[in-house]
C-alpha cells in the first residue's frame, strides 16, 4: 500500500490536510484520516483491521466530493519530500474513488 512508503511526518500532515479539507468530502476525508492513523498505529505496534471505504459509508457518500478534496490534498502536499511515493498514493487513492463510483 502506498500509504506504509510515506515517512511518518508526511503522514501526519496527510491527516492533517484531510481535516482542513474534510467539508468538501467529509467521508472520503474520514476514511484517509483512518487509513493515516491506522499506519502509524501499525509502525507503533497497535493493530487493527483497516477499513473499507464501503464500510464507513455508503459508494455516493464515500465519492461526494473526493475528486475535489484529492486535488486539494495533491496541492498540499505537492512541495513535500517523496515526489514518487506520493504520486503512486494519488494514484491509488484515485483509483480507490473510481472504484467506488463504479459500485454506486
Amino acid at each position: 500500500m502506498a500509504i506504509g512508503a510515506l515517512p511518518d511526518d508526511v503522514l501526519y500532515t496527510l491527516r492533517d490536510v484531510a481535516i482542513e479539507v474534510g467539508h468538501v468530502a467529509p467521508s472520503f476525508t474520514a476514511w484517509i484520516k483512518h487509513a493515516t492513523l491506522w499506519e502509524l498505529d501499525r509502525r507503533a505496534g497497535v493493530h487493527y483491521y483497516l477499513l473499507f471505504p464501503e464500510e464507513l459509508a455508503d459508494p455516493d457518500e464515500f465519492i461526494r466530493g473526493a475528486e475535489r478534496a484529492l486535488a486539494e490534498i495533491r496541492h498540499a502536499l505537492g512541495g513535500s519530500c517523496c515526489a514518487r511515493t506520493l504520486a503512486s498514493l494519488s494514484d491509488a487513492l484515485g483509483r480507490l474513488v473510481r472504484r467506488c463510483e463504479h459500485y454506486k
